[in-house]
């Protein structure tokens, strides 16, 4: 992300396109690093939060640095993703703020296994928790009626 005038929003830019662009994973970056880029955490869009969270989150154990800054993309999400979901729904779905991080676990979850699916073809999953039920469109990150709903969804 860039600032009106063409700066670098983030302090820590080029931890941000080694991850995004070259690929390495957190394991690959010092701690100070981490520990920095924490900082930039609030200006990713959530469709890179989802990414680092879903395909360069932590297997087991880390270190205290790479756990803060997986906290921190946590943290960062829900508010995110909840924002999106009501916007995209029209709104015909509201979502209870005590439920948001019940909601961001299982769009998460949706996310990750869908990662892991070869055979996954269906862009539409079916969310159904914190009270709402409604197809997640994975690629635009929205919410759809399942009534009517021609394509298939996948639960």
């Amino acid at each position: 992300p860039r600032r009106p005038n063409g700066t670098a929003l983030l302090l820590k830019q080029s931890l941000f396109e080694r991850l995004f662009k070259d690929g390495m994973d957190l394991v690959d970056f010092p701690a100070a690093d981490l520990s920095a880029g924490q900082t930039d955490v609030k200006n990713l869009t959530l469709t890179q939060l989802l990414y680092i969270r879903c395909c360069k989150g932590l297997e087991g154990a880390g270190n205290p640095a790479q756990i803060n800054f997986m906290n921190t993309v946590q943290a960062a999400i829900g508010p995110k993703l909840v924002k999106r979901l009501e916007s995209t729904a029209g709104g015909e779905v509201a979502i209870d703020q005590s439920a948001v991080e019940q909601l961001a676990q299982t769009v998460i979850l949706i996310y990750g296994v869908h990662a892991k699916l070869e055979m996954a073809k269906s862009e539409n999953w079916l969310l159904r928790a914190a009270g709402v039920e409604a197809a997640l469109h994975l690629p635009t990150i929205s919410l759809k009626k399942t009534e009517g709903l021609e394509e298939p969804i996948l639960a």
